[in-house]
């Protein structure tokens, strides 16, 4: 399953539609979330982006998302409960009714994002995360 994983990244060599089906693939396959971490924690640097996803009610719960792009997005309702999201870009994303409860959000950009329903972020680390322009409709 490595190779898989390796293939998911796009860094302007790939080809970005093959990259993004395996994102849907592999990450949304709950069998996959371990698999996506061991990666995800020994290519931490790597800037995936995976932006402009339709991806409502997704279940990204206890992921290691952090530093992937996932701006002008659909994620209404989607679960990141106790996700790593520290430095994830959800600029411009719809997020309404999503749950971050225990996730870390240090850094991550929310700007301009849209919370139109009541969003959860109970208990996440919301240290440095960035709400500029963002229309903010949440239960803290």
């Amino acid at each position: 399953m490595k190779d898989d994983w390796e293939k998911l990244i796009w860094n302007g060599n790939s080809n970005r539609k093959e990259s993004e089906k395996k994102f849907e693939e592999l990450l949304l396959r709950r069998d996959g979330l371990e698999a996506w971490n061991n990666w995800r924690s020994e290519n931490s640097a790597e800037f995936l982006d995976f932006g402009e996803k339709y991806l409502p009610e997704a279940d990204f719960s206890g992921a290691n998302l952090s530093g992937v792009g996932l701006w002008e997005s659909i994620l209404r309702g989607a679960d990141f409960d106790g996700a790593n999201l520290s430095r994830a870009n959800f600029s411009r994303s719809d997020l309404g009714g999503a749950s971050f409860c225990e996730a870390n959000l240090s850094q991550a950009n929310f700007s301009e994002a849209f919370f139109t329903e009541m969003t959860n972020f109970s208990e996440a680390n919301l240290s440095e995360a960035n709400f500029s322009k963002s229309n903010l409709r949440a239960d803290l």
